[in-house]
Order: structure tokens, then C-alpha cells, then sequence
């Protein structure tokens, strides 16, 4: 498996794959009418470039020319920011998602950064994911969106700097 920076000919591959596990992932945490509204708004070739252009920088998981799954980051102040983070259903509990955390606590370690930081709606199985790999609960966040609200938890990950000895 390979962790590699992707290139705007990647958003295809990406917004494909996130075409496949969006709705499964969301259909028992939120309305359908909020899945289509924030997949047509989020998850588009558009959007990723002007992620971005924001400053964000998307890494995939690779196997040959199959995508595996993908993060989507931000630095932000002494940290990174994790906006996305999917792995193709088929690949789920192969170890795919630890592979993806592992590689962007590695970027924070070589650039000095002290945490990973995220939202996760408090329903999603994610969170367990989450939990298991070392992330806490800093906070619980509703959030306005459209007519709905999006109810997260922050979650974070302290990345305890190595002792040389």
C-alpha cells in the first residue's frame, strides 16, 4: 500500500469513491434530504479544488491504481485539521483507515505540529474507530447547516513528541 499526495486528476477517483460510501454511511445518522444536499454541495471535483486552493492537501491510499481511501487535511495553527477521511466500503477493517491516521501523524511529527483534530457526527460508527486509535472528545458542536444541524463531536489526537536518547 502506498500513501502518496493527490493531483487534481485524482478528484475524479476521489469523488467517485465517496460516491459509494456516502449515502451507507449517513442514511441511519441524518435525514436523506440532508445526505443529497451535502453530497451535491461537499463532494464534488469543484469543491476539492477549492479546498485546495484554501490551502488543503488531499493524500490517498493506494494499492496499484486502486484507491483505498483518502484524507483531506488543513494545517491550522500548530496542528492539522482532518476534513475528510474515507475508506472504499470494501476495505473496511483491513486496516486502511489506521494506515491513513498513521501517515498523517508521521506529516505532523516531521513538521513539529501537536495534534490532529476532526468532526465526527456524534452517531457515526466512526467515532468508535476513533476512539480505538488514541482520539479524545474535546467537544460536542451543533452546527447550523441549511435547515438542519449537524451534531459533532471534536475530536483530537495530542501527538506526543519522540525523546531521542
Amino acid at each position: 500500500m502506498e500513501f502518496k499526495e493527490a493531483q487534481r486528476e485524482d478528484f475524479v477517483q476521489i469523488e467517485n469513491l465517496i460516491s459509494i460510501v456516502w449515502e451507507p454511511t449517513y442514511r441511519h445518522i441524518v435525514p436523506q434530504k440532508q445526505i443529497n444536499e451535502m453530497f451535491d454541495e461537499f463532494c464534488n471535483q469543484t469543491y476539492f479544488g477549492q479546498q485546495v486552493s484554501d490551502g488543503a492537501r488531499f493524500y490517498l491510499a493506494v494499492e496499484g491504481d486502486i484507491l483505498l481511501g483518502f484524507v483531506c487535511l488543513y494545517k491550522q495553527n500548530d496542528g492539522i485539521k482532518i476534513s475528510k477521511l474515507y475508506v472504499d466500503n470494501e476495505f473496511h477493517k483491513k486496516g486502511i483507515g489506521r494506515f491513513l491516521l498513521d501517515n498523517v501523524q508521521k506529516i505532523c511529527k516531521d513538521n513539529k505540529l501537536k495534534y490532529i483534530e476532526l468532526n465526527v457526527n456524534r452517531y457515526n460508527k466512526a467515532l468508535y474507530f476513533y476512539r480505538r486509535y488514541g482520539f479524545y472528545i474535546q467537544q460536542s458542536e451543533d452546527i447550523p447547516y441549511k435547515e438542519f444541524w449537524l451534531n459533532d463531536y471534536i475530536l483530537r489526537l495530542d501527538i506526543e513528541e519522540e525523546i531521542n536518547s
